[in-house]
């Protein structure tokens, strides 16, 4: 995370204090963990049955549901702050790394984008690889056009006008692709200006190697 946001000046420290260690096995097998075998489960056992680790102090922390929908309209919507607190909150932890913001900076200069005057449009596509066929080309899938579309659209909708600039972009970056030159946006006669970076392929936290350079996962925290 520290390899690309900050805790902002003035705001909450969220690191981990000096001396603390990051375990490296999991504190609960949750990944199916009525599917693991009797070897796996007696591998698991072991290592937490160890004395040294009822010793330590643990801190222990682990994926939930998000109910922050489910809540915002009680207690986070305001006169003041109709769309929710959650932008507050992201702003009173984090901020980029003078790397990452770099980053950001030079990506909004090539497009041409003015902060708080253009809206965004996202597409959560499934994970791909980069050596897979999906990776380089265009879906051709029309419920899939038709949404990545509509993504669009419903950006616009929520801002009452086309007269910003859309930032579009998605997990796959060969939808972006699509945008910029296959879908109705990409007519020189639209009313809607769509701009993105399809360039480069955007790499998965998840899936790290051990050539792991923090820049290539610029492209992602920039989208954000």
């Amino acid at each position: 995370m520290e390899d690309f946001l900050q805790p902002p000046i003035n705001g909450l420290d969220w690191r981990l204090p000096e001396g603390m260690n990051i375990g490296d096995m999991p504190y609960m097998p949750w990944d199916n963990w009525h599917k693991k075998s009797k070897e796996e489960m007696d591998s698991w056992n072991k290592f937490y049955s160890q004395e040294h680790i009822y010793k330590k102090r643990n801190l222990i922390i682990y994926t939930n549901n998000e109910f922050y929908d489910a809540f915002k309209k009680e207690f986070f919507i305001t006169k003041s702050r109709p769309h929710g607190t959650f932008g507050e909150i992201m702003k009173l932890l984090f901020e980029p790394t003078p790397g990452l913001s770099e980053s950001i900076k030079k990506t909004m200069k090539q497009l041409q984008l003015v902060p708080n005057q253009f809206v965004s449009a996202h597409y959560r596509s499934k994970d791909i690889r980069k050596i897979s066929s999906e990776a380089s080309l265009i879906p051709k899938d029309l419920n899939i056009l038709k949404e990545i579309d509509n993504s669009i659209n419903c950006a616009l909708f929520k801002i009452g006008n086309n007269s910003m600039p859309v930032y579009f972009t998605s997990s796959n970056s060969m939808n972006v692709e699509y945008v910029l030159h296959k879908s109705p946006f990409a007519n020189k006669n639209s009313s809607v200006h769509v701009v993105g970076v399809g360039e480069y392929f955007r790499f998965h936290l998840n899936h790290r190697t051990k050539f792991y350079n923090p820049i290539d996962y610029y492209p992602v925290f920039v989208d954000l």
